[in-house]
């Protein structure tokens, strides 16, 4: 048992080696490509490995448990995405109520739809060399989590609301894999609100959330 032990730390070590370093690459020759779509194309990989990082991370911390603090992975995935943001925008969260844990499931899926609203921001709020501020707020009331994605960018009239990819179809994946309700507003800067059930058990997260494995 002790070797087992030895053995999947040493493992949950390397995976998060990997992932770090696949992060770092695409990062990297993000800064070097001269191609726009080339450069959002590895950024908005880069995301997405790095939400898996996290949760993984996430996970290792709450030893195997099958509930984990959500309001501890958001922070850490924003953190972790600050250099994503390359300085073109300062990203904070804000956690207004006490520690909330979560289904595995319901955490995973929510982080990936953070990250998407996130990394939409960084593409199309500032665009050239204006700068600015994305927020990420996270608050329980009752029996749902409500969950804000803010940026003081353009403007959701003047981007491209017409836009769709796979990054449009993700985050209306992960919105359902939740059973929630995501809706926009803002002509200044704009914010994306997320209303969803939450799952207070693994028991309850079976009914409302659907399975979902990483591609």
């Amino acid at each position: 048992m002790v070797k087992l032990t030895v053995l999947l730390r040493e493992a949950d070590h390397r995976i998060k080696n990997s992932l770090q370093i696949a992060t770092s690459v695409m990062q990297a020759e993000a800064r070097r490509t001269q191609s726009d779509d080339v450069r959002e194309a590895l950024i908005s990989a880069a995301s997405r490995i790095r939400a898996i990082s996290t949760v993984h991370e996430a996970l290792q911390a709450a030893g195997g448990e099958s509930m984990v603090d959500v309001g501890r992975l958001m922070k850490i995935m924003c953190d972790s995405m600050q250099d994503l943001c390359d300085g073109k925008a300062e990203l904070s969260f804000d956690d207004g109520n006490a520690s909330l844990t979560v289904p595995v499931t319901f955490a995973r899926t929510l982080a990936i739809l953070v990250n998407e609203l996130i990394v939409n921001a960084l593409r199309h709020a500032f665009p050239e060399d204006r700068l600015g501020t994305i927020s990420v707020s996270l608050n329980h009331v009752g029996g749902d989590i409500l969950l804000d994605v803010k940026d003081d960018g353009i403007g959701l009239e003047t981007t491209n609301s017409g836009h769709t990819g796979f990054g449009t179809d993700l985050i209306g994946m992960m919105v359902r894999q939740i059973g929630g309700n995501l809706v926009s507003e803002g002509t200044s800067g704009s914010c994306f609100k997320l209303k969803a059930p939450a799952p207070l058990s693994p028991a309850q997260s079976t009914a409302s959330v659907a399975p979902f494995a990483f591609a």
